[in-house]
């Protein structure tokens, strides 16, 4: 990623913040805002407009890279899941140690997959 591509998301970054977008309720939020005609997605004309509505100042050539950067898949539409990791960016070494933690205490068999068992409850019954 280059330094212009990263200039760009940090002020997404912060001007998301600023709208009190933190966490993850706060970037869904922002996104449905960002998603004019509701199709699931944003696309690259809904992207620059959101920006300007955010007054974030970036360039046409920074719009684009950012816009590339965020769009995984190459779609031309940025789903919620590439939007967020577009703004969160990756876990820092300490969040991915206590990922890594949680997931070796929930994988019992040590196999690498987590299963989740759905246990049947049994009724209470008050005599």
């Amino acid at each position: 990623m280059n330094r212009d591509v990263n200039s760009a998301i940090e002020k997404v970054r912060s001007r998301l913040n600023q709208r009190g977008a933190r966490g993850f309720v706060g970037l869904q939020r922002q996104f449905k805002i960002m998603d004019d005609d509701n199709d699931k997605g944003i696309s690259y004309r809904e992207f620059t407009k959101a920006l300007k509505d955010y007054k974030i100042d970036l360039n046409d050539d920074e719009s684009r890279a950012l816009f590339k950067e965020f769009d995984v898949d190459g779609s031309g539409v940025l789903s919620i899941d590439e939007f967020i990791r577009g703004v969160r960016g990756e876990m820092n070494e300490n969040r991915r140690s206590l990922v890594t933690q949680a997931f070796n205490i929930l994988d019992k068999d040590r196999d690498g997959i987590l299963r989740v068992i759905k246990s049947i409850q049994q009724p209470i019954i008050y005599i």
